[in-house]
């Protein structure tokens, strides 16, 4: 873009935290972004987020999103593009390159199953499968795999939903219908399609366009040129991913392009603090609230709210790590009492 256009405007967003709440550790991106804009000459803009915005930004998010889609993440974004409305009305986001290319850790992760199983006699996988660092490495290619690392696990649903209405088999039924039935022995391959296909349009993509359109600003994905998308499906996955490396391909392609302090960084994902958060006291007790029985009659009877509190609590205590889970009781609370969503069971 830089030799195309002069004076190009760059953005990104960072989280105000101490040093004790890992600030270095989320902000990474944030400041690759601003060793990266200073390499291409950009005119860049940065703005942080504190943990009171979460209390600003929280049930916006949640009410433009317009769909339960749980993301912590949704929360900067929509500052950002709150931000960003004020210098701009388009700008571009690399959305689908890590599905198009094998950028996600979780297939380099499913390679190393796959050669781990075709290596070894099942005899002796099963030696080891009782351990849980090998047991992973036993999951079959398919559907089961990819809820491996896509689903939220049976163990903490049965605890939050109420066991009488809790049903764990639709979405695995359902996604084997649609993407694994019948699948080759490329399974890594599969594994980026059906992200494509899910993750990427239903919460990436959801998550972008939402939350940037809730200021009026318009996100473009050059990376999902329909033509880029179909070229890329014909790559083999070895040239994409291996057991050391992921989005090999890519990255060689813009290897002349890209400073080399980027191309030296491990592959991350682009989180928020959310588990931060949730220990402050005013967003602590802003979870409190939400998640209780007598925020809204429409769930009280779904969920198991005793649990849910100590869930939370220990989460706050750092006994658990539980942000995944609150997010999604959190979000989904929310959306059903601002849009009188009836439930029933």
């Amino acid at each position: 873009m830089s030799k195309a256009k002069q004076n190009i405007e760059t953005f990104s967003v960072g989280f105000d935290l101490s040093s004790e709440e890992e600030s270095n550790k989320f902000n990474k991106d944030f400041y690759l972004a601003r060793k990266t804009a200073k390499y291409y000459g950009t005119k860049h803009h940065e703005v942080l987020l504190k943990p009171s915005d979460v209390l600003r930004y929280i049930e916006k998010a949640v009410v433009h999103m317009d769909e339960p889609i749980s993301n912590p993440t949704a929360i900067p974004m929509m500052k950002l593009a709150e931000f960003a409305k004020g210098k701009v009305d388009v700008v571009l986001g690399g959305d689908g390159g890590d599905e198009l290319f094998g950028g996600y850790e979780r297939y380099r992760l499913s390679k190393i199953a796959s050669v781990y199983q075709s290596i070894l006699p099942s005899f002796i996988r099963n030696i080891f499968g009782g351990k849980k660092r090998f047991g992973k490495l036993n999951t079959p290619a398919g559907v089961d795999r990819f809820a491996l690392f896509m689903f939220m696990k049976d163990k903490i649903l049965k605890r939050v939903i109420n066991s009488n209405i809790l049903d764990s088999k639709t979405t695995k039924q359902f996604f084997e219908e649609r993407y694994f039935k019948g699948f080759n022995k490329d399974f890594e391959k599969v594994f980026m399609n059906t992200d494509r296909q899910s993750w990427l349009v239903d919460e990436s993509l959801m998550r972008s366009d939402k939350m940037s359109m809730s200021s009026g600003l318009e996100v473009r994905v050059p990376l999902l040129d329909k033509d880029l998308v179909s070229f890329a499906n014909t790559i083999p996955t070895k040239y994409k991913i291996s057991l050391f490396d992921t989005k090999i391909i890519f990255k060689e392609a813009f290897r002349k392009y890209l400073p080399p302090f980027l191309l030296k960084e491990p592959k991350r994902g682009w989180f928020s603090p959310g588990a931060k958060w949730l220990r402050n006291e005013d967003v602590y007790e802003m979870a409190e609230e939400v998640l209780s029985e007598n925020y809204n009659n429409a769930t009280n009877s779904i969920f198991e709210w005793k649990e849910i509190s100590k869930i939370l609590e220990d989460h706050r205590n750092k006994k658990e790590y539980n942000v995944t889970i609150i997010w999604a009781l959190l979000t989904f609370q929310i959306w059903v009492k601002h849009y009188n969503i009836k439930v029933q069971i």
